[in-house]
């Protein structure tokens, strides 16, 4: 996810490289969408979409604030937003022993049972979680800091908006906590039933060890569909 753009270019619609008219139309945009007073359940100002609206418009207009914004979430942690597109070498060393452990099993080099041949998945499944956590705690640390780092330097009405960052990030955290938690519970699950039907055929079925293959096919098939049906309303 890309932690330094995220919420304010997402507020509007636009993108890293659209210019202040581009903003500016954008903001013109949302405010058809969202008048000033249709949000009178709202206590907070600082979760009223036309407060974030504004300030997203004030610091994407203004060159210096923008350019500030941008830089400082990159000043703590400038491989945050690529930090998964580089080259894991630990992925790529796990997978490789996994392969390696699998090749000389198959061909009756070793009797080792399945279970140990699987030991570096297992490893590298609990590396990428770990991995997954990480990126979006580091998330949280830099919404939750980005006031120290833009060193007060925005006005009250600007600060507001950190209250709301802070607040959906948080909100994804948790969302993507649970997500990489179930996906990994198949995951694994679905290596622990191939290994044991590799040890002892007649164990179980292969429909039973494919279960939870289709199990998180089938929920990431219906969290796509919904995610998609966010977007088009």
């Amino acid at each position: 996810m890309d932690l330094d753009k995220r919420i304010l270019y997402r507020t509007l619609d636009v993108s890293s490289t659209s210019s202040k008219e581009d903003v500016e139309l954008a903001y013109r945009r949302f405010m058809m969408r969202h008048h000033p007073g249709d949000e009178e359940a709202i206590v907070d100002p600082s979760e009223d979409p036309v407060v974030v609206a504004n300030v997203a418009r004030k610091i994407l207009c203004d060159p210096e604030e923008r350019k500030k914004y941008d830089n400082s979430f990159r000043i703590l942690a400038p491989e945050a937003g690529e930090g998964r597109k580089l080259p894991d070498c630990v992925t790529f060393t796990l997978f490789t022993i996994f392969l390696s452990f699998l090749a000389i099993r198959l061909y009756g080099i070793v009797n080792w049972n399945y279970y140990v041949v699987f030991v570096p998945i297992w490893v590298l499944d609990s590396w990428l979680v770990c991995r997954e956590c990480f990126f979006l705690y580091l998330g949280v640390q830099l919404i939750s800091r980005s006031e120290v780092l833009l060193d007060g330097k925005l006005d009250e009405t600007s600060s507001q908006l950190i209250k709301v960052l802070f607040k959906e990030s948080l909100k994804e955290f948790l969302n993507g906590l649970f997500k990489g938690s179930f996906n990994a519970a198949l995951t694994i699950a679905f290596q622990i039933l191939i290994a044991r039907k590799a040890n002892d055929p007649s164990s179980i079925t292969a429909s039973l060890v494919f279960a939870p293959y289709f199990v998180l096919e089938g929920w990431k098939s219906d969290a796509t569909r919904i995610q998609d049906n966010v977007h088009s309303s």
